[in-house]
């Protein structure tokens, strides 16, 4: 076994998900080297030995790779939040379609067609979400974990973050610790359009003061909502309004989207209008579809002028009320939102002899292995999967393989650029 802190010359293989370059030690053992891009030849640093692989750190790259390029923001290495900055953006892309291959090749023995990948029209200034720690100590700010750790790296400005976002965060800076005396522990910024929403947690017990400051924060801010979060409390105290609104434009239609604050928004605007246009165009035909983990309505209000019923299934009730709002709003009338678990709900619906077209599926990272086990064409002949964890997607795409569904085709979409994650709509039939 080799020890930590020992250098080995390595040659890399391939990225991995994770973002790390896969190596072998002259004894056959992978290791995961932190820095490295593929056919390079690096000197790395061993940080942990385990039974079946090894993780290490780039110290000098002996022989540099041509997709490698000069990081552009500062806390590249120690800000967790990128990974791949150090690459040509056009070859992350394919970076990950080759891990998303990978991972499928390996779960689904059939061929399968591959559309091709989605880039993101801009690879920086994107984010229209974040969630920030506080750097606590004399130094105060605002920042991001650090790699693979719980420490805080104070960000002056990320490059990956909207305009939007990025007023925001520099006024947080100057006008939070007024309203939490230094007590906040992490913030939440989203802003997909003009509108905001903003939630703070504060660490301790309620405090009186902290909530009748908050409306001043909130018009300092220059946002529609501000929530404040004590960890010492289960109650969440709203500020304004408790959700906003953005346009989401599909081809010659024009949704207005209502978000709330603490709920789930996608992080990058023009990638996921993208996405919504083809995930619509793939349930193009079908009168009844089944939205599992449905949020507040990415994919359900847009199918609504598409379909005859759309059944949106979501736990939070956050998202299921901004989901609500922007279905009257667009005047969907035939997009019923159901709060209640995904698997429940689907076996209850089963039980009743319903029957779909479609099915959406779009879990958070974990997957949907539950909902995989238990649906079958029956329910519904198609089946419409977006990932954002391709190790997730392949174990639930073999699942649905063996429950009659065959896999059509896949396509990446780079909602993510300069990390590892990797989303993919998938294509799923009756056999």
């Amino acid at each position: 076994m080799h020890t930590p802190s020992e250098d080995l010359l390595l040659h890399v293989e391939c990225m991995t998900y994770g973002g790390r370059g896969l190596a072998r030690r002259p004894d056959g053992k992978v290791v995961f080297v932190d820095g490295a891009l593929p056919g390079e030849t690096v000197m790395a640093r061993v940080t942990s030995d385990r039974r079946d692989f090894a993780e290490a750190c780039v110290v000098q790259v002996m022989e540099r790779s041509p997709l490698r390029t000069e990081p552009f923001c500062e806390s590249f290495g120690l800000c967790g939040g990128c990974d791949w900055q150090h690459a040509l953006y056009r070859h992350q892309v394919e970076f990950k379609r080759g891990i998303l291959e990978d991972a499928l090749t390996r779960a689904v023995k059939t061929p399968f067609e591959t559309e091709p990948d989605v880039p993101s029209p801009q690879d920086r200034n994107y984010r229209c979400r974040a969630t920030l720690r506080v750097v606590l100590g004399a130094s105060g700010g605002l920042g991001f974990f650090a790699r693979r750790s719980h420490e805080v790296v104070r960000i002056r400005s990320c490059p990956l973050l909207s305009d939007r976002v990025r007023e925001i965060v520099a006024s947080l800076e100057r006008e939070l610790g007024a309203v939490t005396q230094g007590r906040a522990v992490s913030v939440d910024v989203a802003a997909p359009s003009r509108q905001a929403l903003v939630a703070v947690t504060i660490d301790g017990a309620p405090e009186k003061a902290a909530i009748s400051r908050a409306d001043n924060l909130r018009r300092a801010l220059g946002i529609e909502g501000l929530s404040l979060r004590f960890t010492q409390s289960k109650k969440t105290w709203i500020i304004g309004s408790p959700h906003a609104w953005y346009s989401l434009e599909t081809g010659r239609e024009r949704f207005t989207m209502a978000f709330g604050i603490g709920g789930f928004v996608q992080a990058n605007p023009p990638v996921n209008t993208l996405l919504v246009e083809d995930v619509v165009a793939k349930v193009s035909g079908s009168r009844e579809v089944l939205d599992l983990f449905s949020g507040s309505g990415n994919f359900a209000v847009p199918l609504g002028p598409h379909a005859s019923s759309v059944v949106a299934v979501e736990h939070d009730e956050t998202l299921v009320r901004a989901g609500r709002a922007a279905s009257s709003e667009n005047k969907c009338s035939n997009v019923t939102f159901v709060r209640g678990d995904a698997l429940r709900t689907l076996t209850r619906l089963k039980r009743e002899g319903r029957r779909f077209d479609a099915v959406i599926l779009d879990p958070p990272r974990k997957g949907a292995r539950d909902i995989a086990e238990v649906l079958d064409p029956g329910v519904a002949p198609l089946v419409i999967y977006v990932s954002c964890n391709p190790s997730t997607l392949a174990r639930d795409v073999s699942l649905l393989t063996r429950r009659g569904f065959r896999l059509e085709s896949t396509r990446l979409y780079d909602m993510f650029p300069h990390t590892h994650h990797v989303e993919t709509v998938v294509l799923m039939s009756r056999l």
